[in-house]
């Protein structure tokens, strides 16, 4: 683990990864502030390694139930999240590492069974693997994101606005790239 994004999303796969094997209660090592590759923050910055688990966080929202739809032995991962017994959301992770250079590797994901009609997401990304938060913030673009937003490294706010993504289910399936080092909320 490091304060990168990849370590968010690898934070993210492992928090929905464990909740789905029943664990019940999970403690990340939180280090020496300012002293620790690995912490969630430091004394000045929000690092990328809370965003996967805020993400984690807004993916399990509102459910009583989640399910590994995948056995876990591979780069990517699909959760079902469940409310009531129905299928409520559905969470995509692409742990693939991309260095910033040359292409982006992507993968898609395709869903079936779903209703036909629209559905939005939430997609937790950045522009690398090895994106970190920076000190200053003067680009969001440079930042890791959830839906186009990030936390101010003064208070910790949510600056910028949510942007859900639209897509539209038709003859009861969706097709969904992910890019490397991504990760996605389908709100069903």
């Amino acid at each position: 683990m490091d304060a990168t994004l990849g370590s968010a999303i690898q934070t993210v796969d492992k928090t929905l990864r464990g909740l789905s094997i029943g664990i019940q209660r999970m403690f990340y090592h939180q280090g020496t502030i300012n002293q620790a590759f690995f912490n969630w923050w430091s004394s000045d910055s929000v690092n990328a390694p809370f965003y996967g688990a805020y993400f984690a966080a807004l993916a399990v929202e509102g459910g009583d139930s989640i399910l590994a739809s995948d056995n876990g032995t591979d780069s990517f991962a699909q959760y079902v999240v469940y409310k009531k017994e129905n299928p409520f959301k559905v969470v995509l992770v692409n742990t693939e590492y991309y260095s910033g250079t040359g292409s982006r590797s992507a993968t898609k994901f395709t869903l079936t069974g779903l209703e036909n009609g629209p559905v939005q997401t939430l997609r937790l990304t950045g522009p690398s693997s090895e994106t970190s938060v920076s000190r200053l913030q003067s680009d969001p673009s440079l930042e890791p994101s959830i839906g186009g937003q990030y936390f101010s490294n003064d208070n910790c706010s949510l600056r910028g606005h949510k942007k859900f993504e639209k897509f539209t289910v038709q003859d009861y399936q969706l097709t969904i790239t992910l890019s490397a080092s991504e990760a996605l909320i389908i709100y069903l």
